[in-house]
């Protein structure tokens, strides 16, 4: 539970942090500038994790957010569903259906450590 908290507060931190920057950089048509990638996975034991962050900041003096990737390889609809599929399938697959339909939490199927290099992959 800890996790998936963790997760949609890094989501909107950054979502908030990329639209606050990006607001000054679309005024000044700025197109050539140095910018610094990262990525980052949540562990707590290991290296596996369930949820990365891979991010793109400008260089300049204060640094902004230009673009960021959070990837996720857990959705917790559809760990909830699983329980639904053993008493009532076709209730289940109606419901996936529309789960799917209106979007997954689940878009990295790789390994934690392949999430940084995913998410850069994206965003570039």
């Amino acid at each position: 539970m800890f996790i998936i908290c963790y997760f949609c507060i890094i989501l909107f931190v950054a979502e908030e942090a990329a639209e606050q920057s990006s607001e000054a950089a679309d005024h000044e048509g700025v197109t050539n500038i140095k910018v610094s990638i990262d990525g980052t996975w949540l562990t707590r034991r290991g290296h596996s994790s369930l949820h990365g962050v891979a991010t793109v900041c400008s260089t300049a003096d204060p640094p902004k957010v230009l673009d960021f990737e959070c990837l996720s390889r857990h959705c917790t609809t559809c760990s909830g569903l699983l329980g639904i599929r053993e008493h009532s399938p076709e209730m289940y697959q109606r419901l996936l259906a529309e789960h799917i339909e209106s979007g997954c939490e689940e878009n990295h199927s790789g390994s934690s450590s392949g999430m940084e290099a995913a998410g850069l992959r994206n965003l570039c």
